[in-house]
């Protein structure tokens, strides 16, 4: 099939829009690794050279395997060429012995990046960018595509540069060659698509709007690059450090405005659980309970995506009857309200938000707390009234100790109470941690160990 200009000059341009942020990327790293040794530009030279062979290849009527082994044995030759030409020119050309240098230098890959890492990796990317362009269509939504991936890539790239002097030195003809593909790329895109009233009207103005808009941006891109510059981002850095500063500092005034609770006291990592140590009812903000909280603050989200979506649809609407005004004296442009599918598609998800609210509330409400045996409850008391007794005495439990730990201060304070003071803090441990349900017997004895040191006045046995 007879190719025409219009798709030749498209194509051009997104080998020109990849091309760029490609050279920036290879240049980085060559600046920063290989410290410029290599030539980029006669890597890229690879790009239109791969996609003209590609192009050809597809012309035969073979499987795509064949067609693809055809394709990149054509490549291994090409990279081989070039490392020949570019790294080992010096070299006889009967002169085998570079050959090796290939495979041993993407061995030490890792430890050694190697020129010829860079000219194998970048020629894989730019045969398969050349093979990927012959089954790509070339048009308007393709560039596009092309234009908005190649950008975020390319400011990237330059942020990074501007780290590092003397890497990037080309980045303002960079960016100015890109966006002039682009401009030139989507002006002729946009001309091919001649179904709509609009580009049969506006089509006869377009290269006076491509010669305009290159214009501008060569302009716009030489002002650019006597101004922005490493200097320029750490000025803007430095101007958002001094605002957070300031607005971190307002956050704190204001927040001591508010009033404090006093402080308490951090309970231990073993504290007891369930009924003894439970957070009172009336505590929260406000004195609500933890789980009306958690629905206030359900209802909140939902009020703001609510309005959220609503102004968006509000503001769709208006741009829709402004181009419905726009549009209304053109023939052959048909309009379609908002409150069709769109309208349905919110009715929906606000139908999914409150299905989910409903069953989180019922599982809130249905959830069941946890009540304790007698058993349990009596143990879990048992060492409570044992703590609060030795508090009084001059021995309270440290936020920071254990169980095992606080039962040796005990012992510290009543040495003859060894066996009581095990006795209590072993059930307590086995209830706490292991699960554990103390037999009769094993109660009636922590019970008795318990009386046994309630009768002990000022440290020492009555």
């Amino acid at each position: 099939m007879k190719t025409g200009w219009p798709r030749i000059a498209l194509y051009i341009t997104i080998i020109g829009m990849e091309s760029c942020w490609l050279f920036a990327i290879l240049s980085l790293v060559s600046g920063l690794v290989l410290q410029g040794q290599l030539s980029i530009i006669s890597l890229l030279a690879l790009y239109p050279i791969a996609f003209g062979i590609n192009k050809t290849i597809a012309q035969f009527k073979l499987a795509k395997v064949y067609l693809n082994l055809i394709s990149w044995s054509i490549w291994a030759g090409a990279m081989l060429l070039l490392v020949k030409l570019q790294i080992y020119s010096s070299l006889g050309l009967w002169d085998q012995s570079w050959l090796k240098e290939i495979p041993v230098a993407l061995r030490q890959a890792p430890y050694d990046f190697r020129p010829e890492v860079l000219l194998f990796i970048g020629s894989i990317i730019i045969w398969w960018l050349g093979q990927r362009l012959v089954h790509l269509k070339a048009d308007f939504p393709k560039l596009i595509v092309e234009f908005q991936f190649g950008m975020p890539v390319l400011i990237v790239t330059f942020i990074i540069g501007s780290y590092f002097t003397g890497v990037l030195e080309h980045a303002v003809l960079i960016a100015v060659a890109f966006f002039a593909f682009a401009l030139s790329g989507l002006s002729i895109g946009h001309a091919q698509q001649t179904a709509g009233s609009i580009s049969q009207i506006y089509r006869g103005r377009w290269l006076g709007i491509l010669i305009t808009g290159i214009s501008l941006v060569i302009v716009l891109g030489l002002l650019s690059g006597s101004t922005v510059n490493p200097d320029f981002f750490e000025r803007i850095l430095n101007t958002a450090k001094w605002a957070w500063e300031v607005a971190k500092r307002a956050l704190i005034w204001v927040a001591s405005l508010l009033p404090t609770s006093p402080p308490t006291e951090i309970p231990a990592a073993g504290e007891m659980p369930g009924e003894i140590l439970r957070e009172p009812a009336g505590s929260g903000i406000f004195g609500m309970p933890q789980w009306i909280r958690s629905i206030i603050k359900f209802a909140l989200f939902i009020n703001i995506a609510f309005w959220c979506i609503f102004a968006l649809w509000r503001a769709s609407g208006q741009m829709l009857n402004w181009l419905n005004q726009r549009l209304a004296g053109m023939a052959g442009i048909k309009t379609e309200s908002l409150s069709g599918a769109f309208k349905s598609d919110v009715t929906r998800l606000v139908k999914r938000i409150l299905t989910k609210f409903l069953i989180f509330l019922l599982k809130r409400l249905g959830r069941k707390t946890r009540v304790l045996s007698p058993e349990l409850a009596s143990i879990q008391q048992i060492y409570c009234q044992m703590v609060r007794w030795a508090t009084a005495r001059g021995c309270p439990r440290h936020p920071t100790q254990t169980a095992y730990e606080y039962q040796i201060s005990l012992v510290n304070l009543l040495p003859d109470f060894h066996e009581e003071f095990s006795l209590i803090t072993r059930q307590f441990v086995g209830v706490r941690y292991g699960g554990l349900t103390p037999g009769k017997d094993e109660l009636l004895n922590l019970r008795q160990s318990w009386e046994r040191i309630r009768k002990v006045r000022r440290g020492h046995p009555s």
